[in-house]
């Protein structure tokens, strides 16, 4: 084996991120925590979302006949006064929202031409989200797309320093497609309670995109955020012979995109894609693989 091929493949075995890095992203979210809930002072409520438990909460949920043990501070005197039967009224426990993290390691994910891989950029935005989170006692949970889809959580305290290793591990080149994300969408769907929070952190690159519809769906029974991952080669293809694509911790060569009109065709598609990214519901962000500072992202995340 060639020096060079040596290195690279050493190289593709190494974490995406190192154990420096990622106590130091902990830290990050950690320090995150303290910051108030934006969400929930935006409510105007104590809990974040109401949940479908009921319990002495500040969002009406039902009127009753009354029971023996009903607080009788809870008494409708106005259902009571109409039905002729004493009824008390039944309220949403408050409480803070659940959050899913959804993860792209697929193969589009593997690629940079400058900065950090794709996959790289979405490890680190999630584990500062999951210290920030595990931090405020959020129930979390974690959904990561590589060659089939995993779904792991709750996860607590004693899980993040595994959770941190496992989103570093390496991320060799793939010709796997792996799942779709819009089996992992309806998957989440039918699983990932109503009101939980949603946060995906991929490219959005698949060749057969979720419908609106699905969008539309997920937004009205969860706060929705999307994070778009891009290098700048997707706005702005190479010219030349050759362009640096960077695996892991090593750069390899590889052969540039030639010709204006391919070109022109990788730079539609990427804008294309950006542009249905913005127009769907709930919020979206833009990262580049570019990107150190990943403060004003969180802050927005959190």
């Amino acid at each position: 084996m060639h020096r060079a091929s040596r290195q690279s493949s050493d190289a593709t075995r190494r974490p995406l991120i190192d154990s420096a890095e990622q106590q130091a992203l902990i830290a990050q979210g950690r320090a995150l925590a303290t910051r108030p809930d934006r969400r929930a002072t935006d409510d105007g409520r104590h809990g974040g979302i109401a949940s479908q438990r009921l319990g002495h909460g500040l969002d009406f949920a039902e009127h009753r006949l009354y029971q023996p043990g009903d607080d009788p501070r809870r008494i409708d005197c106005r259902v009571t006064a109409r039905t002729g039967h004493t009824h008390s009224r039944r309220f949403h426990d408050d409480r803070s929202a659940d959050c899913l993290l959804l993860v792209d390691r697929r193969a589009t994910m593997r690629f940079a031409t400058q900065g950090r891989l794709k996959v790289t950029q979405a490890a680190r935005v999630a584990i500062a989200l999951a210290a920030c989170f595990i931090a405020r006692q959020t129930q979390l949970q974690l959904a990561v797309l590589d060659d089939t889809t995993h779904f792991y959580g709750p996860l607590g305290t004693a899980a993040l320093g595994a959770l941190a290793r496992s989103l570093a591990a390496p991320c060799p080149p793939s010709d796997r497609s792996g799942p779709a994300l819009d089996d992992a969408l309806a998957r989440i769907e039918r699983q990932v309670t109503a009101g939980a929070r949603l946060i995906l952190l991929s490219d959005f690159a698949d060749p057969k995109p979720p419908s609106e519809t699905r969008w539309h769906r997920l937004q009205r029974r969860h706060p929705l955020s999307r994070v778009l991952i891009s290098d700048p080669a997707e706005a702005n293809p190479p010219v030349g012979a050759q362009a640096c694509m960077t695996w892991a911790l090593h750069q390899a060569v590889c052969p540039a995109t030639q010709g204006t009109a391919e070109r022109t065709r990788l730079n539609r598609a990427y804008q294309t894609r950006v542009q249905a990214h913005q127009a769907l519901p709930g919020q979206h962000h833009l990262l580049s693989t570019t990107d150190d500072d990943l403060a004003s992202l969180l802050r927005a995340l959190t």
